[in-house]
């Protein structure tokens, strides 16, 4: 279960890099909930849910730059729950 990810706890509070099907380059985020059903986040436009079927992919974003630290894909976990 996508709630109970290591992985995905450690990036709660923090800045990520969210790709999800359907959206064009969304800007970075701050991950506020995992659950069984999605996650959510937050931008300077507001709070947004995204289902687990739209999320390719979350990240945690590189402090400072415009770069982005890539790690492990949410595709990755969601095969082996």
């Amino acid at each position: 279960m996508h709630k109970d990810s290591v992985f995905l706890r450690s990036l709660l509070g923090k800045r990520v890099r969210l790709v999800a099907v359907d959206e064009d380059d969304l800007p970075p985020m701050t991950l506020r909930e995992v659950s069984s059903l999605g996650a959510v986040a937050e931008d300077s436009m507001g709070v947004h849910f995204f289902p687990w079927a739209e999320i390719v992919e979350i990240s945690p974003a590189r402090s400072g730059s415009g770069d982005w630290e890539f790690s492990e894909a949410v595709c990755g976990e969601r095969e082996a729950s």
